[in-house]
């Protein structure tokens, strides 16, 4: 599984060729699991911060909670929080990479990454607009859960040729 994350990182900000499912998914399964144990210092000093205002009582106007807030937020939780932002900072270009190397696996170009954001301007109409970005979204998880087409493609040789026993 880290194999898969370390190669994504090799490829920092390769946007041409093609990546498996599994460089994918394992790249995307790190990430989680690397964003939820730093997130965990964060969520545990705002946690400290809550119940501590809810300790307070209820009778506490707004200027005095943000002032309390300000002076009582721990250092560790801003310091936890900044290396966070910065490391999903770093691992924007990496995962946009991926996700394009991943539409050109199965054939698509990588412009096909923009629907689903593009979709999200269909929230202006009400109801109708937020189904149609939700099989947007439905349709975009099925395409990065597609099987790779086999052989070569316009954007590359097809990686997982030595498992198929394709001769190129």
């Amino acid at each position: 599984m880290f194999k898969y994350y370390l190669a994504v990182l090799k490829k920092y900000a390769t946007f041409s060729g093609r990546a498996r499912r599994k460089e994918y998914w394992y790249f995307a399964l790190m990430n989680f699991i690397i964003g939820i144990c730093a997130c965990i210092p964060i969520y545990y000093g705002i946690f400290k911060l809550v119940f501590t205002l809810a300790a307070q009582g209820d009778n506490i106007s707004e200027e005095v909670m943000m002032e309390f807030v300000l002076n009582n937020m721990s250092y560790s939780t801003i310091i936890a929080y900044i290396i966070y932002m910065l490391y999903a900072l770093a691992m924007f270009i990496p995962n946009l990479a991926v996700s394009v190397r991943r539409l050109h696996d199965v054939g698509k170009s990588g412009w096909f990454l923009l629907i689903p954001y593009l979709g999200m301007l269909l929230y202006l109409i009400p109801i109708v607009g937020a189904l149609v970005y939700l099989g947007l979204v439905i349709w975009f998880l099925v395409l990065m859960c597609t099987d790779s087409q086999v052989g070569e493609n316009k954007y590359g040789a097809d990686p997982k040729a030595e498992e198929r026993n394709i001769t190129l």
